[in-house]
């Protein structure tokens, strides 16, 4: 944090202004502090005092020439994957189970396991987490492979690599119910990880759920059935219900699933109702990621646009008149 301001960025995407310009490192932060944390500048991050002007240059992806070498990413939690799904990979060439843990499951495997040894506040944590789960070894199979669909949703047909957990014992103490099943070491980063973790009496079980969760056995992934269209075709669902649920743990906001169809017309959603839908949602999750809150993603004859909420529920809007006419003499 008190490192002095070295060379420009070379970054493709921020450009930071020469050191002449920068404000001054402070030795340490205060409460409301703006400061400006700049990762693009090498290895080392530095933090400057106030907030300093900065450029961005986009780049089109599109235009950008092939390479002979397959470029795969690096990724470490699942919600970064549909962040970095436009970039023109070939796949992800390391996905890291701890993280799959950490963000999902948030309690030691061993844990899971084997609760009687756990002290009775950490064992009510766990029975909350897992509520609704009779085996609690299916609850960690479950959200790794949630994890793991995820990535591999955002990159498909590329291919995935998933690597198994790789924590430290430290880090594996951290976790909900972790301490029992951790010893202290002086050194974790050479300690008992990797390869001689996972074949060792005190992980083997674990690392068996992780191998189970990574791959789920076909058909166990949930679907809901919608029976069948009128053209004989195998009817899917379920993915609105579970987006739902997930919004709602991550955010603590209730949310619910809205069929497109039935909101217009009360019937059976057509091919019109499932392109606008995906469209809405394409843009409601593009104004998330650029943090335009407030407003609700709206068709306005054949463009979807972000109309406020004041604007939508500031007044009460009526069916014109002439309309009114029109449709009693339909109806």
């Amino acid at each position: 944090m008190d490192a002095p301001p070295t060379r420009p960025s070379s970054a493709a995407n921020s450009a930071f202004p020469p050191s002449s310009a920068r404000a001054t490192p402070r030795p340490g932060l205060k409460a409301d502090q703006e400061v400006t944390v700049s990762c693009a500048e090498g290895e080392t991050g530095h933090v400057y005092d106030g907030r300093l002007a900065f450029e961005e240059n986009d780049v089109d992806v599109e235009g950008l020439p092939r390479t002979r070498t397959k470029v795969m990413l690096n990724l470490a939690a699942p919600a970064g994957s549909f962040r970095w799904w436009r970039l023109p990979a070939d796949g992800v060439g390391l996905a890291r189970m701890e993280f799959m843990v950490t963000h999902y499951v948030r309690i030691h495997p061993m844990a899971l396991l084997h609760p009687e040894r756990l002290d009775a506040e950490d064992r009510r944590v766990v029975d909350e987490l897992t509520d609704g789960y009779t085996d609690r070894r299916a609850y960690f199979t479950d959200n790794v492979a949630h994890g793991v669909a995820r990535i591999a949703a955002s990159r498909w047909p590329d291919p995935v690599v998933v690597r198994a957990s790789d924590f430290k014992t430290n880090e594996y103490a951290r976790l909900l119910g972790g301490r029992p099943f951790e010893p202290e070491e002086a050194n974790p980063m050479i300690g008992w990880r990797g390869a001689s973790r996972y074949y060792g009496p005190g992980y083997r079980e674990a690392f068996a759920l992780e191998c189970q969760g990574a791959v789920p056995a076909p058909g166990t992934m949930e679907f809901h059935h919608g029976g069948q269209d009128a053209f004989g075709h195998q009817r899917f669902g379920g993915i609105g219900p579970r987006l739902a649920a997930e919004i709602e743990h991550w955010l603590g906001k209730e949310a619910r699933p809205v069929v497109l169809g039935h909101v217009q017309r009360g019937g059976t959603p057509t091919a019109l109702d499932r392109v606008l839908a995906t469209r809405f949602g394409w843009h409601a999750v593009e104004a998330l990621h650029e943090g335009t809150f407030g407003h609700l993603t709206a068709l306005r004859r054949t463009r979807i646009q972000l109309v406020p909420l004041a604007e939508t529920v500031g007044r009460l809007r009526t069916v014109p008149p002439a309309q009114w006419v029109e449709a009693r003499a339909v109806l």
